[in-house]
């Protein structure tokens, strides 16, 4: 273990946890399809291989009895160390809708009593919020705070960062390299902006993830078809297109003491979906293929959101 990476062992190890994998969240997609739901559930077992002695894992997805074998002497941990709740069938709303159910909840609860447990989720949306109130547990991060929750305007900066207009935003105010991204509120707005600057260009939802949301448009035939466009009460982004393959990308855990890189690693994003990642990363190569493609580009390194 690297020095630099004991302070943050010691902060998932300091109270066990109850490891939340809610990839299905309000952060990512508000409304999330079923096709996308189902995608991001499906994988969810594999969190356990991130657990240690004491935790609770909580997924929306069935975890196979040989799987969970298979993970737990990987990390070499025994049956009973880690406690798992999981759903019959895949689970497709935001993950604590799922404790709306008493009996669950009061599992839930039963495995949390007896200790001090720290709530870990993987997107701390308004509902998972409220589920952390409901158990009397804190969310990591905010153990210091008077309820052990972040407050509401914690919650209402994380849902606007979180969306892709919010996240170009504050990256344009601290000086990063983006995208010329046109936050667009309706599709009218949308074929409008296509039309008139031609394109090509890459539209998406402005608040999706996974490549949900996604099309690329182009204006110089004339109007744009918006038939394939995602309806969304929330708008969109419209920037210009840039396809990729993989792009480099850094994992940061931030606290109180501030950041600390966690890993690099070369993501995998065909059509726009992450689809997965080689850590260490791939650097040289991977720094080529996510530049833009096409020769008329500009400065390498431009970042979407």
């Amino acid at each position: 273990m690297s020095g630099a990476a004991a302070p943050l062992l010691r902060r998932i190890t300091a109270s066990p946890r109850v490891a939340f994998v809610n990839l299905v969240n309000e952060l990512m997609v508000m409304s999330p399809p079923d096709d996308y739901a189902r995608r991001m559930a499906m994988v969810t077992p594999r969190e356990l291989c991130t657990c240690y002695p004491g935790d609770v894992l909580v997924i929306p997805a069935p975890m196979p009895d040989a799987f969970r074998d298979y993970c737990l002497e990987l990390i070499g941990l025994d049956r009973d160390s880690v406690a798992v709740i999981d759903t019959p069938e895949l689970f497709t709303a935001p993950l604590a809708a799922a404790f709306r159910e008493p009996s669950h909840l009061d599992r839930l609860k039963a495995l949390v009593r007896e200790r001090r447990f720290v709530v870990d989720p993987f997107g701390v949306d308004l509902p998972t919020r409220d589920l952390a109130a409901r158990l009397g547990t804190p969310i990591i991060g905010y153990e210091g705070g008077h309820d052990g929750l972040p407050s509401s305007s914690v919650m209402s900066l994380v849902y606007w960062l979180n969306t892709k207009a919010g996240f170009t935003q504050l990256a344009r105010e601290l000086g990063m390299p983006v995208l010329d991204g046109r936050y667009c509120p309706s599709a009218g707005s949308v074929g409008a902006l296509v039309a008139a600057e031609h394109g090509p260009w890459k539209v998406k939802v402005n608040r999706g993830s996974n490549g949900y949301g996604h099309l690329d448009l182009n204006g110089a035939n004339g109007q744009p078809d918006l038939s394939a466009l995602t309806p969304t009460a929330g708008g969109y982004l419209a920037e210009p297109l840039m396809p990729f393959v993989d792009s480099p990308s850094v994992e940061l855990h931030v606290s109180d003491a501030g950041p600390l890189i966690t890993y690099t690693c070369s993501m995998r994003v065909p059509g726009g979906a992450f689809t997965g990642m080689i850590t260490p990363p791939e650097a040289k190569q991977a720094a080529v293929r996510a530049r833009r493609r096409r020769p008329e580009s500009g400065s390498a390194g431009r970042r979407g959101s």
